[in-house]
């Protein structure tokens, strides 16, 4: 698993790569909390995800609720068929912003920063 960060305007892309387990999400927290500290939103880029552990689905929910809760947006975008098949059978998928493409996920946050 790689974690790749790509700075924006006012936004950073979190590209993950590979199989992501609960050994990996350390790497995540220390993302998610720089970036938050900088109140910069965040994009989570999984087109290139191959898994992802129930333990990390978790994860996602509750980095959801503590940066909304900040008003810092935390958007997910470019899942495969199967990552999507997993969000949607666990109920994931109706708690979190998933979005097609990165520019879907950009254009949520127009206007917020």
């Amino acid at each position: 698993m790689r974690i790749t960060a790509n700075d924006q305007k006012n936004y950073v892309v979190l590209k993950i790569e590979g199989s992501f387990s609960n050994e990996h999400i350390k790497e995540l927290d220390f993302q998610v909390n720089l970036n938050a500290k900088k109140k910069r939103h965040i994009m989570i880029d999984f087109t290139e995800l191959s898994f992802i552990s129930s333990s990390v689905l978790s994860a996602l929910l509750l980095y959801n609720d503590q940066l909304r809760s900040e008003n810092i947006v935390f958007n997910i975008f470019g899942l495969s068929e199967n990552i999507r098949k997993m969000f949607d059978i666990t109920g994931v998928s109706e708690h979190l912003f998933i979005f097609d493409s990165l520019d879907d996920a950009a254009a949520d946050i127009r206007g917020t920063a």
